[in-house]
């Protein structure tokens, strides 16, 4: 976690309710993160992996690594 945190990043993960040490988290941004992935995961090409080669299913996770970056500082500047 500290490397994310150096870099800007806010890590957010949510914790079980029976932690002893509760740590907080914005809860708005782990439900943006949680849609986020519930999105992709309805994306066949991600989890079928239909791409031939190595190299152009990398240069689309790349891709939308990249529009998952636009879209959070977008939604952080809102």
């Amino acid at each position: 976690m500290l490397l994310f945190e150096s870099k800007g990043c806010e890590v957010v993960i949510s914790l079980k309710r029976n932690r002893k040490v509760q740590r907080f988290y914005d809860k708005n941004i782990y439900k943006e993160r949680e849609c986020f992935f519930s999105k992709i995961k309805n994306s066949r090409r991600i989890f079928s992996r239909f791409d031939k080669t190595a190299e152009v299913f990398i240069g689309f996770l790349n891709f939308v690594d990249m529009a998952c970056i636009n879209f959070c500082s977008q939604s952080l500047q809102n």
